[in-house]
């Protein structure tokens, strides 16, 4: 796979920024995390550590160190260790106690001692965490404590007797509500038809909202709930299709990253003027692989790397643009010959053509 290959040469990259785009990215090699989560340069530090790939024994070993702030994002990993969340849920520091009692991770019996935690800001962040036993989460439900009852209502986790009676209330936990995948469709029906757009758009978001809703909400006047129902892969392609051509950006751009968009309505964004469009195409792993060919001559250089690492360019793509790019090599076209390189499909008999044509600046 050509993935791994590519981030790689990104992280050996003398450019920050796209070292952090190979530090970000689920598909980061474990020994590229482990190395940059004992460099020197912070924000790469903090990525790597950050990342779900980030091998167990170097999250272990920052579990415990001296400075709070690791250990607060160490916490926050849900591929830490368990024994390592345990200790991290009676640290002396409530961040990180914090996030420990968020991390789904973090064993019950310590997730239990968390509920009595004498800060509030932790058993807040305890009622928003997915894997919260039902039993606790009643016990949590019992204090009526306003900021950990609206917690309870956006998390998947809620008994659903519990979501019906804060629904049933006074409609102070709508928005909450709304977020939550696991509110029955009747619910966000209702919630649908009130006058919040905040509300709408929450709705328009949740995983589970039927795809009737979702096509009603499409013609909203407001483009963040447009926006929200062109993002949900459980809008019904017919709908994804006419939001493609929505006057807004953000919409647009929410219809790219959709897999459940339709092939032919993908297929022709890499020809939409906005940018963002265009960045969330390359994201999206059920882009064709003509799409992703023209994404890497993207205007935008931050795209064209997105498209470097998409599942769809193949060593055979990147040959025959980068042979297209070496017959006429403008300025623009050396740019993207350097770029292409990153690719090891990248032609080595091209490769002597990348120092003729000048060292690419970095943006």
């Amino acid at each position: 796979m050509h993935i791994p290959a590519v981030l790689r040469a990104y992280a050996a990259s003398s450019v920050l920024w796209l070292v952090h785009f190979a530090l970000r990215h689920p598909a980061c090699p474990p020994g590229i995390l482990s190395r940059f989560a004992g460099g020197r340069d912070l924000p790469s530090r903090r990525l790597a550590l950050q990342n779900p790939a980030c091998p167990r024994e170097v999250l272990a070993r920052h579990a415990r160190h001296e400075d709070a702030f690791w250990r607060e994002i160490v916490a926050e990993n849900a591929s830490c260790p368990q024994d390592a969340l345990a200790a991290l849920a009676v640290d002396a520091h409530p961040g990180v106690r914090g996030a420990a009692a968020k991390n789904p991770a973090t064993p019950v019996n310590a997730l239990q001692k968390l509920a009595a935690d004498p800060d509030p800001w932790v058993v807040r962040k305890l009622a928003a965490n997915p894997a919260l036993p039902e039993a606790l989460g009643r016990r949590l439900a019992a204090t009526g404590d306003g900021p950990v009852m609206e917690e309870l209502a956006a998390n998947p986790a809620c008994p659903q007797d519990l979501l019906a009676a804060l629904a049933a209330g006074n409609g102070g936990f709508a928005a909450a509500l709304a977020r939550n995948p696991a509110a029955p469709p009747p619910l966000l029906t209702r919630l649908a038809a009130g006058e919040k757009t905040a509300v709408r758009a929450a709705v328009a978001r949740n995983g589970n909202c039927p795809p009737i809703l979702l096509a009603n909400l499409a013609g909203d006047a407001d483009r963040g709930v447009r926006a929200a129902v062109a993002a949900n892969p459980r809008t019904p392609p017919a709908t994804l299709a006419r939001l493609a051509g929505d006057g807004d950006g953000t919409v647009r751009a929410g219809v790219a990253g959709n897999t459940s968009t339709p092939a032919a309505v993908l297929a022709l964004l890499p020809e939409d003027g906005d940018y963002r469009v265009r960045a969330r195409l390359a994201h999206n792993p059920c882009c064709p692989a003509g799409a992703v060919a023209r994404l890497l001559e993207d205007a935008y250089q931050t795209t064209r790397f997105r498209a470097l690492v998409h599942p769809a360019c193949n060593a055979r793509l990147v040959a025959a643009r980068a042979l297209v790019l070496a017959h006429s090599l403008d300025r623009r076209g050396r740019e993207i010959l350097h770029d292409l390189a990153y690719h090891p499909g990248f032609p080595p008999y091209l490769r002597p053509l990348l120092f003729l044509a000048g060292r690419r600046v970095a943006p």
